[in-house]
């Protein structure tokens, strides 16, 4: 292994060489003067890129848009539970409270004629 003194032994690579820039004379000089940095080669690695504000980025190996917005429920192949365009939430929220009571008593009625059918938790 010592024949190649390019060869890395370690897990992990080392940092890259341009990490040496980063001395305090180097970020003094960055504070003094931070609109010739992109002329200086030793100051422009001090210099972050500006944030993106179009197209995406990748997290955890899955594509992620810049702009974040709420996908829509046909997006994510979600049945639609009221109607499209302006809806009275109140009215909407009723139907869904009656529906939802509805089947909890079908579930009761269920049970209450075949006991068998519950979960046992012993």
């Amino acid at each position: 292994m010592a024949d190649n003194p390019g060869q890395n032994d370690s897990s992990h690579p080392g940092p890259p060489e341009y990490f040496r820039l980063f001395t305090d004379h180097n970020i003094a000089r960055l504070a003094a003067a931070p609109q010739s940095a992109l002329d200086d080669p030793d100051l422009k690695f001090l210099v972050p890129p500006p944030p993106p504000t179009t197209g995406t980025y990748s997290n955890f190996g899955r594509q992620w848009p810049v702009v974040d917005r709420l996908p829509t429920l046909a997006e994510q192949n979600i049945p639609q539970l009221y109607p499209e365009g302006p809806i009275d939430r109140i009215a909407e929220l009723k139907k869904l409270n009656h529906s939802l009571l509805f089947e909890f008593l079908d579930l009761v009625n269920v049970l209450i004629k075949d006991p068998s059918l519950s979960i046992s938790t012993t």
